[in-house]
């Protein structure tokens, strides 16, 4: 979970992602790997009058996971962390011409080139494909594309640098994200923390408006994020680490001035 206030309009974005594994003993087929998720992203215009909720996003999913043990990742080099894949549903719960749903099918691979007990970069592609389409929609490949690119430069209980990149499916259309986050120690709670801060320019970001440029920079006061300590396991947080895009850069508004294809 995560909250961030930023500018400009919408002010505030907040999420909030859970994951439930259905079966928790393994079996002869493996079912434990079987996983259902939610994901719930909303934009807050809370300077406008009566301060209404821009456009909130409900994405559950069903997914299997493989994930290596953690016991054979030793060293440095290359190593193959697993892959999720499963079916995802993303709509903003409204009706008329601001109704907004798609249903994809995706695959992501997760490797990492480094030590994971020292700094490295982990990589998660996203690729999908969508499985339906609403009219008001139809275009959105366009915006969004088939592919969603992250690398997250890091180091385990210290700064986490990530790009998250998509290009729409004529080459002319997309977004990049950048995040990073900076460990928060608060020993009178049971509560990992973290501070971020997140930048987004380009398509997409809301679904609502998936078909028009936004930049916005989010920063403090509320840009922190909580997690159960009991989740900070070394692998098994990596879903929750990549759905809630716990990755950024602040610098990269600078680097934006210059053209760049994805924008046009």
């Amino acid at each position: 979970m995560y909250s961030l206030y930023g500018t400009p309009s919408p002010e505030v974005k907040f999420q909030l992602s859970v994951k439930y594994r259905l079966l928790s003993t393994p079996g002869k087929v493996h079912l434990h790997n079987l996983n259902l998720g939610y994901t719930q992203r909303s934009l807050w215009d809370i300077k406008a009058p009566s301060s209404p909720f821009f456009d909130t996003s409900y994405m559950p999913e069903l997914f299997w996971e493989s994930l290596t043990p953690a016991e054979s990742l030793t060293g440095g080099g290359v190593h193959w962390l697993g892959y999720h894949a499963g079916i995802q549903h993303e709509s903003n719960g409204r009706d008329g011409t601001e109704s907004r749903s798609i249903n994809m099918a995706y695959v992501r691979p997760i490797a990492a080139i480094g030590s994971l007990d020292r700094w490295n970069v982990i990589f998660v592609p996203k690729f999908f494909d969508y499985l339906s389409k609403e009219n008001n929609n139809a275009d959105i490949a366009r915006y969004r594309g088939y592919a969603e690119w992250t690398a997250i430069l890091g180091k385990n209980d210290n700064l986490s640098i990530a790009l998250i990149g998509r290009t729409g499916s004529h080459f002319d259309r997309g977004s990049i994200e950048a995040n990073m986050t900076y460990p928060i120690h608060i020993p009178a709670i049971d509560m990992a923390t973290f501070a971020i801060v997140q930048w987004f320019e380009g398509y997409g970001e809301s679904i609502l408006n998936y078909n028009h440029r936004s930049y916005v920079f989010f920063h403090p006061p509320l840009d922190i994020i909580f997690f159960h300590i009991s989740h900070l396991k070394k692998l098994q947080t990596l879903w929750d680490d990549f759905t809630l895009s716990l990755v950024a850069i602040s610098f990269l508004k600078d680097f934006l001035k210059y053209p760049l294809p994805i924008y046009c």
